[in-house]
C-alpha cells in the first residue's frame, strides 16, 4: 500500500467531495466511499510536480481530487482536472509503461491505488467496482475480464459482482 498523508475519515471527505463534481467518480454510497477512502492513499503535490513520468512503470492509478494537471505531448497541451482518472491503462496491461507526463499546473491532492492491489479491493467490495456504477462504470465486461488479474480470480470477481453473462 503507498502511504496516505490523510487520515481515512479525511480522505472520504475529499472523495465525497470529488464525487458531487466528477463525472467518472461518482454515484458511490456511504459504505463504498468508506471503502475506497481505507483503499486509497491520499497524497498533497505541489505546482511543479511530476506526478507521472513518461517511460515509468504503470505500477498505480489515481484519482486527482484537487488541483491540475498538465501533459505536452508537443503538438498539444492537455489538461486534467479534479474528479478525473489519471494512470488507468495500468489497470489493463500488466507491463504498462507510461506514455506521458503529467506535471502540476496548481497544487492539490491524489487518491491512489496500486494496481496489485485492486483485485483483493475488487473481491473484497465488488460494489464499489461495479461496471455499471462503479470504479469500472461503463466498461465492458469483456475488458474487465482483461484486467491483469489471473483467470481464475477474475472469474471470482465478476461472479461476485453479480455480472458474469458468460463463461471465460
Amino acid at each position: 500500500m503507498l502511504t496516505s498523508q490523510f487520515s481515512d475519515s479525511d480522505a472520504e471527505e475529499l472523495l465525497t467531495r470529488v464525487q458531487r463534481i466528477s463525472p467518472y467518480f461518482s454515484g458511490f454510497s456511504d459504505q463504498e466511499t468508506t471503502d475506497l477512502a481505507e483503499t486509497f492513499s491520499v497524497t498533497e503535490f505541489e505546482k511543479g510536480d511530476v506526478i507521472l513520468q513518461e517511460g515509468e512503470a504503470g505500477t498505480w492509478f489515481g484519482l486527482l481530487l484537487s488541483g491540475q494537471l498538465s501533459c505536452d505531448k508537443g503538438y498539444q497541451v492537455y489538461h486534467v482536472s479534479a474528479g478525473e482518472i489519471v494512470g488507468e491503462m495500468a489497470m489493463w496491461q500488466s507491463d504498462c509503461v507510461r506514455t506521458a507526463t503529467l506535471i502540476a499546473e496548481r497544487s492539490g491532492q491524489i487518491a491512489t491505488m496500486l494496481v496489485s492491489e485492486l483485485p483483493q479491493f475488487v473481491l473484497e467490495c465488488p460494489s464499489a467496482v461495479g461496471t455499471t456504477d462503479g470504479l469500472l462504470a461503463g466498461i465492458p465486461l469483456t475488458a474487465v475480464k482483461d484486467l491483469v488479474f489471473d483467470g481464475v480470480q477474475t472469474y471470482k470477481v465478476l461472479q461476485q459482482m453479480g455480472e458474469l453473462a458468460y463463461d471465460l
